[in-house]
């Protein structure tokens, strides 16, 4: 509390968190506005733009992405990690770099299986986890390297590890999801 390194950690945490999670709602918005149901698994019958994905879906289905991948610190949404990680103490760090994370991919897979698969005709999901999966693993890695901290270090190298993580959502098969939950 009288902390100023912690304060401004807060601080940057609850405003990234707000951010987040604004993108999060916009993106659920525009895709009950696609799709006309807060349903994830809902089968379109009437044929909007891109064959059967209407344009709002897909919108929406970018801000959520956009924003899982600020709750889960991908690049280049990964840049308030290790100011928060290096503010916080210690504790605090350790449950933000594994629970946070771990229901930040639990949610971030059940959107990729249901929707993201449904609307593969309309746009390359593999391509998009390509590239931030590729900017994610060189930012994380090659950042640890020069940080004094220690914290910095592990908030760095918990960047570089959400990219490998990030392959299970890539691949979308059976042992992916299996190997990122256990």
């Amino acid at each position: 509390k009288h902390k100023l390194k912690s304060n401004e950690a807060s601080l940057k945490y609850f405003l990234i968190g707000s951010f987040s999670t604004a993108l999060m709602v916009m993106g659920i918005a525009l895709m009950y506005g696609g799709t006309g149901t807060f349903t994830l698994d809902v089968v379109r019958t009437e044929t909007g733009l891109y064959k059967g994905v209407s344009f709002l879906e897909i919108i929406g289905l970018l801000f959520l992405m956009v924003s899982m991948c600020f709750k889960v610190s991908a690049a280049p949404f990964h840049f308030w990690t290790p100011d928060v990680y290096d503010g916080a103490p210690g504790v605090i760090t350790s449950f933000m770099a594994t629970i946070v994370k771990v229901a930040g991919f639990i949610a971030f897979l059940k959107l990729c299986y249901v929707r993201m698969t449904a609307t593969s005709t309309a746009i390359d999901w593999q391509l998009l986890f390509a590239v931030i999966i590729i900017a994610t693993l060189l930012f994380g890695n090659i950042t640890a390297v020069f940080q004094q901290s220690v914290k910095r270090m592990l908030a760095y190298s918990s960047i570089a590890q959400a990219g490998f993580m990030l392959f299970a959502l890539f691949s979308l098969n059976d042992f992916a999801s299996k190997g990122l939950l256990m």
